[in-house]
Parts: structure tokens; C-alpha cells; sequence
């Protein structure tokens, strides 16, 4: 007989996280938070989890490095997330466009875990999604997202 403990699991099913890309996010910071996912994955011998870069309009996007990178989709195509991150990086007030605000509101109403990671906070915030909360902003843009 066996027990509930011993029971054959079911593999959990992976976390799937959208990481929205601004213009002139950093690309360092993208790849600081998709790393320790890899990894995860690696050392677990299965996938946790997966991941997917989202821009407007799915068109390569430009990092402040110059780099440029072809998301996997665009904001419009509906996806399963568990969890949205903004990855923000130079500039972040001219960044962020209605369109962007509008689809993190949406996210929210879907109860999504929404995060930021360099000056994705910025647009958080402009979409209305941090008021009563704690946030941190790169220092250079501190007084600015306080204006704002």
C-alpha cells in the first residue's frame, strides 16, 4: 500500500515569466534575471521554468548598448504568465508609452506578479501599480520618478 507521500508526483508545471523590454533597457539586467532561471532549470534536470521577451510590437528592440534584440512576441499575443518583469534601462520616462501602461493594468487585472528590474519600476509606477508600495528606482532617476 502506498502513502499519499509516496505517490508517484506530478511534475509541477514550469513558471512562465514575460519579460517586457523597453527602449534602451539594460541588457546586463535582462540577463542577470534569465541566468539564475537557466540555471535552475539545469541543475533541477527539468524546466521550473521558461521565459519570453515581449516588446510592443514584437520588432527587434534596441538595448542601451546598442545591441539589438528580436523579442518573442508582442505585447498582443496572448501568452499564459505567471509573472511580468520590466526591464528598463536609459530613459525610462520617455521609454514608456501608453500602450505599455495600458497592457500592465491589464496584466494586474489579471493578477499576475508584476516586477521590475534597472527602471522597469518607472513604468510600474506610471501604470498606477505601485501606489501604497515600497519600490527602489536607479538612483539617477530617483527625483524624477518622485516629480512624477
Amino acid at each position: 500500500m502506498m502513502t499519499r507521500s509516496q505517490a508517484p508526483q506530478k511534475p509541477a508545471v514550469p513558471q512562465a515569466i514575460g519579460f517586457l523590454l523597453l527602449e534602451n533597457f539594460t541588457l546586463f539586467s535582462l540577463a542577470s534575471a534569465i541566468e539564475p532561471l537557466r540555471m535552475a532549470n539545469q541543475l533541477a534536470g527539468r524546466e521550473l521554468y521558461r521565459w519570453f521577451t515581449l516588446s510592443l510590437d514584437g520588432e527587434p528592440i534596441s538595448a542601451s548598448d546598442g545591441l539589438k534584440v528580436t523579442p518573442d512576441a508582442a505585447i498582443t499575443v496572448p501568452l499564459a504568465l505567471d509573472m511580468v518583469v520590466v526591464c528598463g534601462g536609459v530613459g525610462p520616462a520617455r521609454a514608456v508609452q501608453r500602450e505599455h501602461v495600458i497592457w500592465l493594468q491589464g496584466q494586474a487585472r489579471l493578477s499576475r506578479r508584476l516586477g521590475g528590474i534597472c527602471t522597469g519600476s518607472w513604468a510600474l509606477a506610471k501604470a498606477g501599480l505601485l501606489d501604497g508600495y515600497e519600490t527602489s528606482v536607479h538612483w539617477e532617476c530617483l527625483a524624477a520618478m518622485q516629480e512624477s
